[in-house]
């Protein structure tokens, strides 16, 4: 999940809003951005859906890829 934690946080910040916007977007709440971006919690699958929807990515990637390190 150490993986996913940091796509989240990496998308958020790539998109230039904060963390209430983000959650916002989609559908949670700023509390929840927070954990999953701080890795205290497990992202649901449903978040995980609109996320990929919301940064056009594959559920694959999210979880495998380490965003940071593909843009270099």
């Amino acid at each position: 999940m150490k993986i996913l934690t940091k796509n989240i946080r990496y998308i958020r910040k790539q998109r230039g809003v904060s963390q209430e916007l983000f959650a916002d977007d989609l559908s949670v709440t700023r509390g929840r951005i927070c954990a999953y971006e701080c890795n205290k919690a497990i992202p649901t699958l449903e978040f995980i859906i609109k996320l990929s929807e919301y940064s056009k990515l594959s559920i694959d990637t999210l979880v495998k890829e380490n965003l940071d390190k593909l843009e270099q």
